[in-house]
């Protein structure tokens, strides 16, 4: 068996010292940059603008299945913002992307009423940074 003996750090090849180095700061790195997928959810539920949401809070379980496509597009609503009206009757708020990306999606959508939609994003409180909306 052979004994090996640490000499110290300026004996360390260049090779080992960042091997070395990479082991040490990922935890670092990892906490200071977290991944965008960190807290990703995928949820289902009626597309819903906040307008509507304000107007028929007391009735939110009705609202999803016959809100309609005309209302979706009408400038106030547009103005006001989009959401997921969840199954619990919890709405979460899109962010500007989500918005977006919900005001294509009813704009090439032809059903009238009813919009069903899977969202994926990132919950913060009762917000929704949304990645994707089908």
């Amino acid at each position: 068996m052979r004994t090996v003996i640490f000499r110290g750090p300026e004996k360390l090849s260049f090779t080992f010292r960042l091997v070395l180095l990479s082991i040490l700061l990922l935890p670092l790195l990892g906490a200071a940059a977290p991944d965008a997928s960190t807290g990703r959810e995928t949820l289902r539920g009626y597309l819903v603008d906040l307008v509507c949401v304000k107007e028929e809070a007391g009735k939110l379980s009705e609202l999803g299945p016959s809100h309609t496509r005309k209302c979706l597009q009408m400038p106030a609503c547009v103005q006001g913002g989009y959401a997921i009206l969840l199954p619990s009757n919890e709405v979460l708020a899109f962010d500007d992307h989500g918005n977006e990306l919900a005001r294509k999606r009813v704009g090439s959508g032809h059903q009238e009423k009813g919009w069903l939609v899977k969202v994926t994003g990132v919950r913060t409180a009762n917000q929704l940074r949304v990645l994707r909306i089908e």
